[in-house]
Formats: C-alpha cells, structure tokens, sequence
C-alpha cells in the first residue's frame, strides 16, 4: 500500500498544468486597450516594453513605444524607437507607417528636413495616404516652402473634403505673393 501511495505522489508532483506565458502579441494588444481605450499611457508602455522582454525585436512593440513617447512629449526617445523599428524591419510594406511617425516626430524636434525623406517614404510606400499628406504638409510649411505645402493640403482635401486638420493647415499656409 505504502509503495502505490508513493507512486501517487509522485505522480501528482510531476502532471503541472503548463501555464503559458503571455505572448507579445498579446502584450501589444493589452497595450494598445491602455492606451487606446483608457489612454492610460503609463500601462501602455509598461505593455510595449513586456512584449519587448519576449521578442527584442518587436517592431510593432518599437514603433508604440515611439508613439507613446510621442505623445508624452518625449521626441528625442520617441525618435530612438522610431528609428530602431525601422532599422529591424527596413522592409516598406511594414514601415512605412512608422516613416510616417518618424517623419512627425523630426520635425517637432525641429529637423524637417531630416523628416521629408521619411515623409516621402511613407506616402509612396501608402500610395499617399491622408496622414502621410498632412505631414508632408507640415514638413513644408516647417521648411518654408508654403506652395508645396499648399499643393499637398489640396490633394489632401479632394481626397476627404471633411478633414478639418488640412483645411485649418491649409488655412494657415500663405503661398508667397
């Protein structure tokens, strides 16, 4: 009796029920209801940096972080996780938002002319989407050359005549007389 009673223990010790560990993805998407639902961006960020604990490479992971940092204000940390994003997925097809940020985040650290490149990539590889028209836009209109500026706005508007950020943009932009 004692010897099956053993056998049971033992038994009973090494069945475990496996516990998965959170995957990144599903850190990401925690992160993304954070910031997102509750705009809680501290979570958020908590969030992005786990799922970088699981896959260091993460771009989706990279580039909120850089959104995050964006929106607290924080350009220059926004800028390095931009930057690495891109630098782990060079390929278009999957940063070509993230050119976008970039791009965004330049010129709001005031180096427009180091975003236009960026800004250039994004609208070519999205086929000149609105967000990547309204940051050519303002990369422009940084750069002082308002008749650009003007020439994308336009674009912009034939595209969604509702976007009020373009007409206020556009509103704002002089063409030099």
């Amino acid at each position: 009796m004692r010897s099956r009673v053993t056998v049971a223990v033992v038994l009973a010790l090494t069945w475990q029920p496996t516990i998965a560990s959170p995957t990144a993805a599903e850190f990401i998407a925690q992160g993304v209801a954070y910031q997102l639902d509750t705009h809680d961006l501290i979570q958020a960020k908590h969030m992005y940096q786990a799922a970088l604990s699981v896959s260091p490479d993460n771009v989706e992971a990279l580039h909120l972080l850089g959104s995050v940092a964006y929106h607290e204000g924080h350009f220059h940390e926004a800028q390095e996780y931009l930057e690495q994003a891109i630098s782990v997925s060079p390929s278009l097809d999957k940063s070509a938002m993230t050119h976008c940020n970039l791009a965004e985040t330049l010129r709001k650290l005031h180096r427009p002319a180091d975003g236009l490149h960026h800004g250039d990539m994004c609208f070519n590889a999205t086929g000149g989407s609105e967000f990547s028209l309204l940051v050519l836009a303002w990369l422009y209109k940084d750069l002082d050359e308002p008749s650009k500026a003007v020439d994308v706005l336009r674009q912009l508007v034939a595209m969604n005549d509702q976007h009020l950020e373009a007409w206020d943009t556009l509103g704002t932009t002089r063409p030099p007389t």
